[in-house]
């Protein structure tokens, strides 16, 4: 393998809550530190007390730049870089999120899931990196911002929960 952008994980990463800024950051020691998609609104309990990146945390690190490596994101490492960590993020300390389907297109081809997969509304499509499925719905975070409506855009990096009939191929 080549060398990359993308560092091993350091023993000394931790997560703590910048308050200034309103969010969740990991500091990589040297590396410097990562701000989070992830909003001080967002943030379930947990996630107000400084801790160590975990073993968890380091688990999904691995499996989620391993599925990255081998996809065409990886031309992009500095983004998948942010991704991998955004991801992280949103899966151990956002708080619960309920589905709102109505805002995305079905598809009318059933799809298999994969690591990464695409959403429509209306108005615009973004790709998605899966985080979680239970039975028939998908926790996922946007790669790119989101036009839902004529007034509402979702953020780059923010998490959205979503039936699996809303998921394209890639």
């Amino acid at each position: 393998m080549t060398d990359r952008l993308i560092p091993d994980v350091d023993p000394n990463w931790f997560w703590y809550v910048d308050n200034d800024k309103a969010s969740l950051y990991v500091n990589l020691g040297q590396l410097g530190k990562v701000q989070t998609s992830v909003t001080t609104k967002l943030l379930c309990d947990k996630a107000f007390e400084s801790r160590n990146f975990s073993v968890e945390d380091t688990r999904l690190y691995n499996l989620f730049l391993e599925k990255l490596e081998r996809s065409e994101l990886w031309a992009e490492q500095n983004f998948v870089f942010a991704l991998i960590f955004n991801a992280i993020a949103c899966s151990q300390f956002h708080k619960e999120i309920k589905s709102k389907n109505w805002y995305y297109l079905d598809n009318p081809l059933p799809q298999n899931t994969e690591l990464l997969m695409r959403i429509k509304s209306k108005y615009a499509e973004t790709q998605v990196m899966i985080l979680a499925q239970e039975k028939a719905y998908v926790t996922v975070v946007l790669l790119s911002s989101l036009l839902l409506d004529e007034t509402k855009t979702l953020p780059q990096f923010s998490l959205q929960k979503l039936s699996v009939e809303k998921l394209f191929a890639f």
